[in-house]
C-alpha cells in the first residue's frame, strides 16, 4: 500500500529548527512512499515532512492544494507513551507513533521559560483519500481537536510542516488501510453542516 507525502528538499537534518525553519517555505515535492516500517523510518528521521501538498513546491496558506493524512502533534506530556499506544490499539487504519526530539528533554521557550522533559510524542496517520477543500479541512481539524484535547492545536495548519523526530517511542502499526476521514463519526458540527441545505464543494 502507498501514500502521498510531501517531504522538503532543502531540509538538513544535520541542522536545528533555527536553521531548518528559515529556508522550508519552499523545496517541497509530494511522493508517493510504500507503507513499509523501514521506509518510514528514514522519512520521518531524516526530513522534514508535510502531508500538505503544495502548488510549486512553496509551503503558504495560499499555494495548500490539499492535505493527504495528519500528524498528531502531542508537546506538553498530558498525552504519555502508555495513554498514546492504548488509543492506536483501537485504531482500525494504519498508523505511526514517534517521539520528538525533545522527548522526555528540558524545552526552552522562546521567552526563556524551560518546561520539564515529559513525553512529547507524533502521530502518523496517512487518510485513504486527499482532502482539497477548506471546509472539509476545518471539519477534520475540529474533529481531532475535539477528540484528543491536549494535541498541539495547529498540527493541521495548511502550512504546517514537522521536523525529524527519533525512534526513542515508536510503534508502526499495518492494517492494511489508510483512514477515511469522511466516515468519522459525527465530523461535520450539525449547527454548521446541514446535509438537507448545504452541500460540501466536493458534492457539487
Amino acid at each position: 500500500m502507498n501514500i502521498k507525502i510531501s517531504k522538503c528538499s532543502n531540509y538538513d537534518a544535520t541542522k536545528g529548527k533555527d536553521f531548518n525553519n528559515k529556508i522550508v517555505a519552499q523545496g517541497w515535492e509530494l511522493q508517493e512512499i510504500d507503507w513499509d516500517e523501514n521506509k518510514l523510518r528514514e522519512l520521518v528521521t531524516l526530513n522534514g515532512i508535510s502531508f500538505n501538498e503544495y502548488d510549486k513546491g512553496h509551503r503558504i496558506n495560499k499555494n495548500w492544494r490539499g492535505s493527504h493524512g495528519v500528524m498528531l502533534d502531542f508537546d506538553d506530556g498530558a498525552m504519555t507513551v502508555s495513554d498514546l499506544l492504548d488509543y492506536q490499539k483501537t485504531w482500525k487504519y494504519n498508523s505511526l507513533i514517534f517521539s520528538s526530539q525533545n522527548h522526555q528533554n528540558p524545552k526552552e521557550k522562546p521567552s526563556g521559560e524551560i518546561i520539564p522533559a515529559c513525553d512529547r510524542l507524533r502521530v502518523f496517520i496517512p487518510f485513504k483519500t486527499c482532502i482539497k477543500n477548506e471546509f472539509d479541512r476545518q471539519a477534520v481539524e475540529a474533529w481531532f481537536k475535539n477528540n484528543y484535547k491536549s494535541i498541539d492545536t495547529t498540527c493541521m495548519e495548511m502550512a504546517r510542516y514537522f521536523a525529524h523526530g527519533t525512534t526513542a517511542v515508536w510503534k508502526f502499526v499495518d492494517k492494511n488501510k489508510c483512514l477515511d476521514w469522511k466516515k468519522l463519526k459525527d465530523l461535520y458540527d450539525k449547527e454548521k453542516y446541514d446535509s438537507d441545505h448545504q452541500l460540501r464543494l466536493d458534492d457539487i
